[in-house]
């Protein structure tokens, strides 16, 4: 998947001072630091090594729960459009691939492509602003009087 490290992306050139950064082929000159420096600046590379490979893994299964999810949805909708009806899946979510907006449908609404407020995690106000609009209408016609 493009994300696997071989053995040969790795390797050990404890014996000639250096430390090769096997993303980018260039060599690290570590000669001018103790032999104990050397080896914490190896165990911190191997440690940000495997922390990547940690996380790329993790972004690919991310990425195929979404694929299947996706997939999931675009069957719900093929199925309620064969049986005469209507149907709308929305999806949002937050992960470390980033924010991700899904709408699928046979509906107009799909057909627009936009959430609506509460869809997209935000509060819908209308009502509480006609009722601060009531009580300020009511508040002037005592007023009034």
């Amino acid at each position: 998947m493009g994300n696997e490290v071989s053995a040969g992306d790795i390797q050990n050139t404890a014996s000639k001072n250096t430390l090769a950064l096997s993303s980018n082929n260039v060599e690290l000159d570590l000669s001018l630091l103790s032999p104990d420096a050397q080896e914490e600046i190896r165990k911190a590379h191997a440690l940000g090594e495997v922390e990547l490979m940690h996380k790329a893994k993790n972004m690919g299964l991310e990425t195929r729960e979404l694929d299947e999810n996706l997939k999931n949805f675009e069957a719900t909708v093929s199925d309620a459009t064969q049986n005469g009806s209507h149907a709308q899946v929305t999806k949002t979510q937050n992960n470390s691939l980033g924010r991700t907006e899904v709408i699928i449908g046979n509906t107009d609404n799909a057909a627009k492509g936009k959430l609506t407020k509460s869809q997209n995690g935000e509060k819908d106000n209308t009502l509480m602003y006609v009722l601060i609009g009531a009580a300020a209408l009511v508040l002037v016609v005592l007023l009034a009087r």
